[in-house]
């Protein structure tokens, strides 16, 4: 195969071992069929004949009074369908601007993006990762980017951070972890398409303080965690006590603020302040608990995250490489 933006060519002649190889018009390389004018068609046909069998599937098991319900075919598609036709996309994704999409209608009346519009939204994201500079494709709003490694403090200079996991914060489990001190509980919550958060903070067995935030709906239940558990240190920085205790039953968040190198930006702010906190001789421990055990602490973030997500209005707030919409309680 040739690749040539040549109107007028001779296909090379290739010889092995005596024998002449021709010359094809499409190849296939790791997943993605590549043709020789690159429109990628061929590569969007066999995706849509592999998707179309899986749909008709689909479509055998769910019917108007019996089967699947539409909310499981719904979760079909996005988690089986949409992958494979997605799959390089930030290869092909300009051959959409030809092809269109013919089920636009269907698609938004189920709450779904069309996937012409779904391909170029991965393969702008993909570039995104990458560094890339969009320029205005996203104007509305700042996107997550991770801190530049030169912005990252020498690791002689980073404390050592851990968490510890509790099934329960019953007084053996209490004695046993030494809890001691004020102990803020942090959770995040996603419900009817919107994202809420909230801390909460017990002294003495008693709630003395909380705060909720209501953020807007692109943003992710784990930086919603990462948000919370960022804003519990950044209490405890701010407040006097010695010791103070932070529970989170996202493991994930807990993993990458206790990661050995971290380019989150929330992490490296939440590793600012422990590191400023460590200097002035105080400390924070960090608890993973389960969720919806039965924990006092974290029944009620969780109820008050429910309750951001749901009624409170939305205002702007900031932070480094990262924008969602808050408001405090």
């Amino acid at each position: 195969m040739v690749l040539t933006k040549k109107l007028k060519y001779d296909d090379p002649v290739v010889h092995m071992n005596g024998e002449r190889i021709s010359s094809v018009g499409e190849i296939r390389l790791f997943g993605l069929t590549i043709d020789k004018k690159l429109t990628f068609i061929p590569h969007v046909a066999k995706a849509c004949k592999k998707a179309t069998n899986i749909y008709k599937g689909l479509a055998r098991a769910a019917k108007a009074t019996w089967g699947l319900s539409p909310e499981i075919v719904r979760t079909k598609y996005i988690t089986v369908i949409e992958p494979i036709v997605l799959y390089a996309s930030c290869a092909w994704a300009p051959a959409t601007r030809k092809l269109g999409c013919p089920l636009h209608s269907a698609l938004i009346l189920a709450r779904l993006l069309p996937l012409d519009i779904r391909v170029r939204e991965a393969a702008w994201l993909y570039e995104v990762k990458r560094g890339k500079d969009l320029g205005d494709t996203f104007v509305d709003r700042e996107l997550e980017r991770p801190v530049y490694f030169g912005d990252l403090p020498h690791p002689a200079h980073v404390p050592e951070i851990g968490y510890e996991s509790v099934e329960d914060l019953d007084p053996q489990t209490v004695d046993r972890f030494a809890v001691v001190g004020p102990r803020i509980f942090t959770d995040g919550s996603r419900i009817e398409g919107k994202v809420g958060a909230a801390l909460t903070e017990w002294r003495d067995g008693r709630e003395t303080w909380y705060s909720t935030l209501r953020l807007d709906p692109f943003c992710t239940v784990f930086q919603v965690e990462m948000v919370t558990l960022q804003r519990a240190i950044r209490r405890v920085k701010n407040s006097k006590d010695a010791l103070v205790n932070i529970f989170s039953d996202s493991r994930s968040s807990l993993e990458v603020l206790a990661g050995p190198k971290t380019y989150h930006p929330l992490a490296h702010e939440a590793r600012r302040d422990i590191s400023e906190i460590v200097a002035e001789g105080r400390a924070v421990r960090l608890f993973w608990v389960r969720a919806h055990a039965g924990i006092a602490g974290n029944e009620r973030a969780d109820e008050l995250a429910r309750r951001a997500a749901l009624t409170k209005k939305t205002a702007v707030w900031t932070m480094t490489g990262f924008r969602c919409r808050t408001r405090k309680g």
